[in-house]
């Protein structure tokens, strides 16, 4: 079986390198087959350039540099498309998520499920980043009535068909887990030993979080105005995709 890592990133020059070297030992001793695909959001350090090295060191490694910074959900958007694999995972590039998780995350979708969400064992992160996961969780559940209990969260494997026929349904704004839930898989939470954010700090603001419900709401509700309201287009340009010498595709 081959499983698919995506991991979008930005401005994780000191980071991303050591989360791709992680996901490889992690799969060094299993029986799946492993890809990652990288994604540099428009990053203005050198986190292309650890990606491109990156490409160098591991056979099945791909390194995809956007033209913009148009932000995670797309950059997932875009790596989901990229992807193969019969599983894909997604994860962050700031080794909140540790990729020797991943193995966990596995096992549960070997139970029948579509989707497997992470859920942090401890309390990680601030009261308003955890106030906004909350908003964000009764959002969801207001327009596609959520399992009681389940959260959602950025670490998660999902059968690979279904997070590429939810890819497809992109306009010009892309939310991997509404399009996902819009096509009501089979789901749950496990919890896992996820890390606090070691480098930096998160940029999220009341300001983004509302901006972010609005587009929500606008491309994911059944509502007739939501559905006046939204644009097709295309919501990502790539500049440069840069693979390893062992991928033939």
């Amino acid at each position: 079986m081959k499983v698919s890592v995506v991991i979008p990133a930005y401005q994780s020059e000191k980071t991303i390198g050591q989360v791709v070297d992680r996901i490889y030992q992690t799969f060094a001793y299993r029986s799946e087959i492993v890809e990652v695909i990288g994604v540099d959001d428009g990053s203005k350090d050198d986190t292309f350039r650890v990606l491109i090295e990156k490409t160098g060191q591991y056979p099945s490694m791909k390194a995809i540099r956007l033209q913009d910074n148009v932000g995670q959900q797309h950059a997932l958007l875009c790596g989901i498309r990229q992807s193969t694999g019969a599983i894909v995972i997604t994860l962050d590039d700031d080794l909140q998520h540790p990729p020797e998780e991943i193995p966990k995350l596995l096992q549960a979708m070997q139970e029948g499920y579509q989707l497997v969400y992470a859920k942090s064992k401890a309390k990680i992160c601030g009261i308003e980043r955890s106030l906004g996961s909350k908003l964000r969780d009764r959002l969801f559940n207001h327009l596609f009535e959520l399992p009681e209990g389940l959260s959602l969260h950025s670490f998660r494997a999902v059968d690979g068909s279904l997070a590429r026929e939810a890819a497809k349904s992109a306009q010009g704004f892309f939310y991997l887990s509404a399009a996902l839930l819009k096509l009501r898989p089979s789901m749950k939470n496990i919890e896992l030993d996820l890390m606090p954010r070691p480098i930096g700090k998160s940029n999220y603001t009341y300001r983004k979080l509302l901006s972010l419900f609005t587009r929500i709401w606008i491309y994911y509700s059944d509502h007739r105005l939501a559905k006046i309201l939204r644009h097709s287009g295309t919501p990502y340009r790539i500049l440069t995709t840069v693979r390893s010498k062992g991928d033939h595709r």
